[in-house]
């Protein structure tokens, strides 16, 4: 599996439209405003024989800005012009905008409720055990991870960022509220522009071998971590000695606990979404 963003261009454009009708044409005032950081975007990922990941369309994705607080919110939107969606991070709101809501061209997550919310998402499957290649199970030997969307395994057609700068968070609400709730009545709205498209990839192996030969690329994309790699299965272990209440030692002194992940973030430069089960299960062999 190949992360294929090598030559990318990743920004966000917010388009302040205003119209007015005179009396022989339409005039049109367009106010543009970039983000080219803030935000850690959702990758493109190889693999021999599948894609996975986001991206957008070449020239990238046009929407209507749209604040969306609640998942009956979304649920209640019927119009059916491109819209990109501000939302928080909770699996039920990102699970309906990814796969049940074709006219969402576009996610903005608010990063600052990752972890703090019972509605959160993670980037792995219920199962986060499985190994990468095999069928899904339908059956967890450890516990399920029911707040998980499994990003290894689909691939969507629209732009995924979530947003880092809180600031950036509010400012984008006002504006929000200002053009859609009311400046909407004066024709006047906002418009954003999502685009992160990968550019002369053709394949994994092609990917793997610009990244490691050109210094020019792997410097250049250093900020966003854009590097073409391999997923590997990594077994976390600890060992620990037996205990006696006699301080003396069994012959049968060494206890070794190990588990297994495969957790990878598809979403650079960090992690998204709260951690997931493999996680806790390391955390409690630490502490042990």
């Amino acid at each position: 599996m190949i992360n294929n963003v090598l030559f990318n261009r990743i920004y966000l454009v917010f388009i302040l439209l205003s119209t007015q009708c005179l009396t022989l044409k339409l005039r049109s005032i367009q106010l543009n405003m970039y983000m080219t950081s803030s935000f850690d975007f959702c990758m493109r990922y190889l693999t021999k024989n599948s894609m996975t990941g986001c991206s957008s369309h070449k020239s990238g994705n046009r929407g209507r800005l749209i604040d969306i607080s609640s998942l009956n919110e979304l649920i209640s939107y019927k119009y059916s012009y491109p819209i990109i969606v501000l939302i928080p991070a909770r699996k039920d709101i990102l699970d309906f905008a990814i796969f049940h809501a074709p006219m969402i061209v576009g996610i903005l997550i608010d990063g600052k409720i990752m972890n703090i919310t019972d509605k959160h998402f993670t980037e792995v499957n219920t199962c986060p055990e499985d190994l990468i290649g095999l069928s899904i199970s339908t059956n967890c030997s450890i516990r399920k991870n029911k707040y998980g969307i499994d990003f290894r395994r689909i691939f969507i057609d629209k732009p995924i960022f979530l947003l880092t700068n809180q600031t950036m968070v509010d400012n984008l609400r006002k504006i929000s509220y200002l053009y859609n709730q009311q400046q909407i009545s004066k024709g006047r709205y906002i418009n954003a522009h999502m685009k992160s498209y990968p550019y002369g990839i053709k394949d994994a192996q092609i990917c793997n071998r610009r990244s490691k030969s050109t210094y020019f690329g792997e410097a250049y994309f250093k900020h966003y971590s854009i590097k073409c790699r391999s997923p590997m299965i990594n077994i976390v272990w600890s060992i620990f000695n037996t205990i006696s209440i006699k301080n003396t030692r069994p012959s049968k002194s060494v206890i070794i606990f190990y588990t297994k992940f495969d957790f990878f973030s598809i979403f650079q430069p960090t992690n998204a979404g709260a951690q997931s089960t493999a996680f806790g299960v390391i955390t409690l062999l630490g502490l042990a």
